[in-house]
């Protein structure tokens, strides 16, 4: 679970780390979708904060 975005009321999101890399990804039945791959130094919240909707 990704603490941001749980504190959002989005559990559903998870997170894998890989290397210097932070893959923020969800899963729907058989379906894996990747929202965000980001460096681990970036602030999570602030990055999401200037994403437009949708």
């Amino acid at each position: 679970m990704v603490d941001e975005l749980a504190a959002l009321g989005l559990p559903q999101f998870r997170q894998i780390l890989a290397g210097q890399n932070r893959i923020i990804y969800e899963q729907r039945a058989q379906v894996l979708y990747v929202h965000l791959v980001c460096h681990t130094s970036m602030d999570l919240a602030a990055l999401l904060a200037r994403r437009p909707p949708g």
